[in-house]
């Protein structure tokens, strides 16, 4: 009998301490039954394909996570992702509700040093900030092209990828002829769809000359010559020094550089009816 009651006691001891109970709390005092609230958010950092590079260079822009994750895991560390860069007060959404951009390029049409971050939001929180500084520089002869590399006629026009501005775009046109390399720069209004008349004759008319102007000046300084100034002396420059252009067309304006000369040229639009702009840069030697 006595042997009985003790065996009876070993099995009720074992079955009462033991950790097997779905019902009871683990040993850690964390309840079962209740969800796993450890998940830690995703970080998510930004990387450049150079930090160093010239105006017009294509920079590829990635994003890349602290550990493996799938997008489920991402859209639950973030509501909104957004990558900005101030000194173009541009910004990008990265991730939206119904879209994620893994990777984007972008091309700087200025020198300068700029920060491009990355940020998190979540319950409209930034959670997330990374930042990579990227220094852009303006060396080569013109724009993004040094003149040797230019041995062949360019057929279109080829832009910059500046994500941050639909309306504008720089665009170029390589040209080679009698051994002699130029550059064509289009300052050009972008529309969606077939763009109005009335649209591009009033950008050409109010905006296109003056934005020219002042692109080309902040990369090169002012102006040799101004048609306003100097009349007579810049249409005999233009017709006897350039090799390249149409010397039909009225210069407007003239730069020199150590490595280039450049005018600003008007012409009339694809109707005839009012003046657009553009510019053709050639070698000064």
């Amino acid at each position: 009998m006595r042997n009985i009651l003790l065996i009876l006691s070993l099995l009720f001891l074992t079955y009462s301490c033991s950790s097997d109970d779905p019902s009871l709390p683990d040993r850690e005092g964390n309840d079962p039954d209740t969800p796993d609230n450890t998940f830690k958010p995703i970080r998510i950092g930004i990387r450049a394909s150079a930090k160093d590079a010239n105006i017009f260079d294509d920079l590829q822009f990635t994003l890349y996570p602290d550990r493996d994750c799938n997008m489920l895991e991402v859209r639950q560390s973030y509501d909104f992702l957004i990558w900005l860069v101030p000194e173009l007060d541009g910004l990008l959404k990265i991730m939206r509700p119904d879209g994620f951009t893994f990777s984007w390029g972008n091309s700087f049409s200025k020198e300068g040093e700029y920060h491009t971050i990355l940020q998190g939001f979540k319950a409209k929180k930034m959670i997330l900030s990374d930042t990579i500084i990227v220094n852009i520089k303006n060396k080569r002869d013109i724009l993004g092209y040094n003149w040797k590399d230019i041995k062949e006629s360019q057929k279109g026009l080829y832009g910059t990828t500046d994500i941050f501005d639909s309306r504008y775009s720089i665009r170029t046109s390589k040209v080679y002829e009698n051994n002699s390399p130029a550059l064509e720069i289009y300052m050009q209004l972008q529309w969606k769809g077939t763009l109005a008349g009335e649209i591009l004759k009033e950008y050409q008319e109010r905006e296109q000359e003056e934005k020219t102007l002042n692109y080309i000046t902040g990369l090169y300084g002012e102006p040799k010559l101004s048609y306003k100034k100097d009349g007579s002396a810049i249409v005999d420059t233009y017709r006897n020094t350039f090799k390249q252009g149409d010397k039909t067309l009225v210069p407007r304006y003239i730069w020199e550089t150590n490595t280039s000369r450049i005018v600003l040229l008007q012409i009339y639009g694809i109707w005839g009816e009012w003046n657009s702009y553009f510019a053709i840069a050639e070698p000064n030697k």
